[in-house]
């Protein structure tokens, strides 16, 4: 039987990176001839668009674990377990229903 000390284990630990990822997608009503006139209005006027919804998607539990803390992996990761929220603006629907 082999004796383990707490030095020894510390030695064979490794450092891992675990991201949990959120995203938060905002969608605008936008009123135009195309989809890419509507394309170029959100860009020219992003901050005087009309909120329609903000859905959100929280992972709840990791997949995977890194050994190096590059971004570029957290952010080609897939999301198993998560939650998703979706709030409707208010405003936009009484615009809406009018």
């Amino acid at each position: 039987m082999i004796k383990r000390t707490k030095k020894s284990y510390r030695s064979e630990s490794k450092e891992f990176f675990i991201p949990l990822r959120e995203i938060k997608v905002t969608v605008y009503k936008v009123i135009a001839k195309n989809e890419e006139h509507a394309i170029q209005k959100v860009a020219k006027n992003k901050n005087k668009l009309q909120k329609v919804k903000v859905v959100e998607i929280t992972e709840t539990s990791p997949n995977c674990a890194f050994l190096n803390n590059r971004t570029e992996e957290y952010l080609n990761k897939t999301i198993d377990y998560y939650e998703l929220s979706e709030q409707v603006h208010k405003s936009t629907l009484l615009k809406l229903i009018k």
